[in-house]
């Protein structure tokens, strides 16, 4: 008769090896029994060690997620940061510069990058801002105009931030009453606007300044 081995002792296979015929049936049965439970023990001990290391006797996967995690390399990240500035795009090079360590943001080539970026999107915001205030004066004109008021509307000065109507029928009253309105004032002084001109076409004219 054969015996599974595992992990029960030799002695112990021994000696039920011994007493594999026994004196009687009853005794028979319960040697059968007792091998059958040592076997079963074996196995759950095997099963439970190959399901600690996965189904196929890897390590799990987190261990796997740690063991595979890129490296911190801030040359590439630099690289990547200079690369977008020459494409102009400044919320990427600065995303990039986001992801170095403290000490590696304080070199002075990172110090440089990020004073290039910001300028950038300095003046790319108020390109976009002066490109909507004279956006807005040549929608004003034209809805005045579609209206059949025979307005002449224009966003003027270095930055397009002085606002100018020209009306025939801009008075004292006009005027007083277009400070007044808050909800215009509001929407003005959001696009940038720093000062509104209002005249008449004929010589009369009024101004004040937006806050």
């Amino acid at each position: 008769m054969a015996f599974e081995t595992g992990n029960i002792p030799q002695e112990t296979l021994d000696y039920l090896a011994s007493r594999a015929q026994p004196k009687s049936s009853k005794g028979a049965v319960l040697t059968i029994l007792v091998l059958l439970t040592l076997s079963l023990i074996v196995v759950i001990r095997h099963t439970a060690s190959g399901n600690a290391k996965g189904s196929n006797g890897a390590e799990p996967v987190s261990a796997k997620a740690n063991a595979t995690a890129l490296p911190y390399a801030p040359k590439k990240l630099i690289d990547d940061a200079v690369q977008d500035l020459t494409k102009k795009d400044f919320h990427g090079a600065l995303a990039d510069i986001s992801e170095l360590q403290d000490a590696d943001r304080k070199r002075p080539k990172v110090l440089g990058i990020i004073s290039q970026a910001n300028r950038g999107l300095e003046i790319t915001t108020a390109r976009n801002a002066k490109t909507a205030r004279l956006e807005y004066a040549k929608d004003f004109e034209t809805n005045r105009l579609e209206a059949g008021e025979d307005y002449v509307v224009r966003a003027q000065g270095p930055n397009a931030d002085s606002l100018s109507l020209t009306y025939v029928f801009i008075n004292r009253p006009y005027v007083y009453n277009m400070q007044k309105d808050a909800a215009v004032r509001e929407k003005w002084s959001a696009l940038g606007f720093k000062q509104v001109r209002l005249s008449d076409g004929f010589g009369a004219s009024w101004s004040y300044r937006l806050k």
